[in-house]
């Protein structure tokens, strides 16, 4: 331990701790990123279940009909195994590059693809090395649930840079219901960068609620043989929900938790996988109460044009009193 010579106090370091570089910072979310697709790749599927599987087909018919004969090229941010990005290629008239911070992903997303509009490039948001206006579509879904609320802003630069002049982009993203305002958090964060043409919401609220209700038990018992399971799911809750959470995931109520997930986990997972039900309970969230039941939001964008970027138009000056040249 070295002593600082203006001080007596001992310190660990005689300068301060330098913040990471990019390029560490990189290593660190392809190392994090590429441990979760080897060991639970099913969290990155976005047919899993029936929530999901509405919100790529949602988001396929939220992009409009294409209008020239020329081909768009499109980029897909955090593509995963290009579930997305496969099902735009089947629209004739795209060009699609594939990018992810996961190599994993990436190989799957080549898996069994044979033509010549598919491309992949290892990359990382918010900060990609893709160039300046580069894209006629930009794409990514449910990618800022995985950055840091420090990042979000970089996120919609990151967009705006890399799209054309008249380029679209599509942005979906989960929305906490549970949290106030987080709707138009989004949106006051999106505006910054793009201007929104349309969006379209999901008020899946109900549907989570009821699946979280027999998915509990289960948590609950895990929660009691893992104190790092239980440390995360109380880092994650405050107020009564975390009390209750702590009071039910102790090592004296987990055997009766074992015991009732028995019943209750093929019931979450059939709600999991149940269509109909998420429409029917959408469907109710809409009528009993619209405004605090939104959990997923799509959105439609341009970007934002600087001012040199306005076209310039002459103005006339009219002089009071003055006939003009023309009259």
């Amino acid at each position: 331990m070295k002593r600082h010579p203006l001080s007596i106090i001992e310190i660990e370091h005689s300068e301060p701790p330098r913040k990471p570089d990019k390029i560490s910072k990189r290593r660190e979310v392809e190392g994090h990123f590429e441990t979760l697709w080897r060991t639970d790749p099913q969290m990155f599927n976005p047919l899993r279940n029936a929530k999901e599987r509405e919100r790529i087909n949602r988001s396929l018919n939220f992009l409009e009909p294409k209008k020239s004969h020329d081909k768009i090229k499109a980029v897909d941010l955090g593509c995963g195994e290009g579930v997305f990005a496969k099902r735009l290629l089947e629209k004739e008239g795209y060009e699609v590059l594939g990018v992810d911070c996961a190599n994993i992903a990436l190989k799957k997303l080549m898996e069994d693809y044979k033509g010549d509009f598919l491309a992949a490039k290892n990359d990382c948001m918010p900060n990609t090395t893709l160039e300046d206006d580069a894209f006629d579509l930009v794409i990514s879904l449910d990618l800022l649930a995985y950055l840091k609320p420090d990042e979000y802003r970089l996120f919609f630069n990151e967009i705006a840079r890399i799209m054309k002049k008249d380029a679209k982009t599509l942005i979906s993203t989960p929305i906490d219901f549970r949290s106030e305002n987080a709707l138009q958090k989004f949106i006051e964060l999106a505006k910054t960068e793009l201007e929104i043409e349309k969006m379209e919401l999901s008020h899946f609220s109900y549907y989570i609620k009821l699946k979280d209700i027999f998915r509990a038990p289960k948590r609950f018992y895990e929660s009691s043989k893992s104190p790092l399971i239980r440390k995360k799911a109380l880092s994650s809750r405050s107020g009564l929900l975390k009390k209750w959470f702590q009071l039910n995931s102790t090592s004296f109520l987990g055997p009766i938790w074992k015991l009732i997930s028995f019943a209750t986990s093929p019931i979450a997972s059939s709600i999991d996988q149940n269509h109909w039900l998420l429409l029917k309970l959408e469907k109710l969230a809409k009528f009993l109460n619209s405004e605090n039941t939104v959990s997923h939001a799509i959105i439609l964008a341009k970007r934002k044009l600087l001012f040199d970027e306005e076209p310039y138009l002459p103005k006339t000056i009219e002089r009071k009193g003055k006939r003009q040249i023309w009259e």
